[in-house]
C-alpha cells in the first residue's frame, strides 16, 4: 500500500523519524521464526544510520531463514564491507 502525506509537515525529518521509532517498537526483536521477516525489516529501518544494528538485524533475519535477510547481508558485501 502506498500511503501519500496529508501535509509537507508530515515528510518532515522530525516525523519520520518518529515514525521509525514507532516501527521500532511495534515490530519484533526475536529473529526466529516469522520474527525474521520483523528482523529484515528493521535492518532496513536502521540501515543506513545505525550500520551497527542494522547489520546485527540483517544477520539475525538470515540466520532465521529470511532469504531478505540474507540478501541484504549480499548487498553489504558487495558495497566493500559498508554495509
Amino acid at each position: 500500500h502506498l500511503l501519500y502525506a496529508a501535509s509537507t509537515e508530515q515528510c518532515s525529518a522530525t516525523h519520520i523519524n518518529s515514525l521509525r521509532e514507532r516501527a521500532v517498537a511495534m515490530l519484533g526483536k526475536d529473529c526466529a521464526g516469522w520474527g525474521a521477516y520483523d528482523c529484515y525489516r528493521l535492518s532496513t529501518i536502521y540501515w543506513p544510520g545505525d550500520p551497527t544494528t542494522a547489520l546485527r538485524f540483517a544477520t539475525a533475519s538470515c540466520r532465521g531463514g529470511d532469504p531478505n535477510g540474507c540478501d541484504r547481508l549480499g548487498i553489504g558485501a558487495m558495497l566493500g564491507g559498508s554495509y
